[in-house]
């Protein structure tokens, strides 16, 4: 197992712009800008741990202080809800310039594997990735560790993946367990394999595969798309949208 202290390389790379939302400087640059500066830490192996905010990780973080100390430690974060992009022109947020647009983990995933030299790439968490994976080309080439299975974050299992994280020299690692299990992962993985660049992505794969389906472009543009969803899998995601995003947009305000 390689024990590292915390990549002092991120400061030598290009960055987009801040807007400061709750605390966290979020990348105010558009969905290219923000997936060229996530390949640049991956080709370069500055790495970094990059979170996807939401309206669910605001209310988390506005309840649990223990959430907040740990999402303090990422190097990057972009707005994946549309009220955070909201918040940065209106309110007490208001930012100068204001986040240009929303950009998802899907939208994140989705980009890279239809890149023509993608990274090498990891996936721990989500639902049948592999199925998602069929459908780019040049996808399974680039992927060097899949794991599907159980996730418990007990210490051998997160050394059992940074060590596969090292020796298949992997550039990102998308972990796709949920809020707060990605976000616990990736931290942890980050201490023992510091040069992978680690994105939390939810339910990505489960989204972009052959049975998922993504809200139309006007419903996902005007913040709408929670809703699309609510009415795709209501049994499975009432309580995460009508519980936590309440909270969530309260916070913002």
């Amino acid at each position: 197992m390689v024990h590292n202290n915390k990549n002092n390389k991120l400061d030598q790379q290009p960055m987009n712009a801040l807007s400061v939302i709750c605390g966290f400087p979020v990348s105010n640059g558009d969905s290219e800008e923000i997936i060229s500066n996530i390949r640049y830490r991956a080709a370069n192996r500055f790495g970094g741990w990059v979170v996807t905010l939401n309206l669910e990780m605001l209310s988390k973080v506005n309840r649990d202080h223990s959430y907040r100390q740990l999402l303090d430690e990422a190097d990057m974060y972009i707005a994946d809800g549309m009220p955070v992009v909201w918040a940065s022109a209106h309110g007490k947020h208001r930012a100068a310039p204001p986040i240009k647009e929303r950009t998802t983990g899907v939208d994140i995933v989705d980009q890279l594997l239809k890149l023509e030299d993608i990274p090498r790439f990891a996936i721990i968490g989500g639902e049948q990735p592999q199925k998602t994976l069929d459908l780019y080309p040049g996808a399974n080439q680039a992927c060097r560790f899949l794991f599907d299975g159980v996730v418990d974050l007990s210490p051998s299992q997160v050394e059992h993946f940074a060590d596969q994280i090292i020796q298949q020299k992997i550039e990102i690692v998308f972990v796709a367990l949920g809020v707060p299990k990605q976000d616990l992962m990736a931290k942890a993985l980050q201490n023992l394999a510091p040069d992978a660049v680690y994105i939390g992505v939810g339910g990505t794969f489960q989204m972009l595969s052959a049975e998922g389906r993504r809200a139309p472009q006007w419903m996902r543009s005007s913040g709408l798309e929670w809703f699309y969803r609510l009415l795709s899998e209501p049994g499975r995601l009432w309580k995460r949208y009508l519980g936590h995003y309440p909270p969530g947009a309260l916070y913002l305000l």
